[in-house]
């Protein structure tokens, strides 16, 4: 079984269409938690809020194929490279981390805690 070396965003739901955005997207989050992903490893799952969920899945319908920055509190935390449109309101990161490193993420991440957005890397 192959492993995947860097992060990457599995989508949850079926594509919706919409409009990209050229600045930083932030976004709100409603819930976070550490599950296990379809590979039994460790995985960040994030629920946004609706608002963001339409926002969000409209910016992944147009930056399919790219490399994408997360970042918290203005620090890129992650860069994973978007495979499909995620616009269920919900996101799952996994790859390989440092054990911990996920815990980390998802504690800065607690609902209303910190500034969360994503930006579309130049290519």
């Amino acid at each position: 079984m192959r492993r995947i070396s860097r992060p990457v965003l599995i989508f949850i739901s079926l594509l919706l269409s919409g409009a990209g955005f050229a600045a930083p997207l932030e976004l709100k989050i409603a819930k976070v938690s550490v599950v296990a992903d379809s590979a039994d490893q460790k995985a960040l799952s994030l629920e946004l809020t609706p608002q963001s969920r339409d926002a969000f899945g409209a910016f992944t319908a147009e930056h399919v194929g790219q490399t994408i920055d997360l970042r918290i509190d203005d620090e890129v935390v992650m860069s994973p490279q978007l495979v499909e449109p995620i616009t269920g309101g919900k996101i799952m990161v996994s790859g390989t981390f440092e054990p911990g490193k996920l815990v980390e993420i998802g504690k800065r991440i607690i609902p209303g805690g910190a500034k969360v957005e994503v930006e579309a890397q130049q290519p």
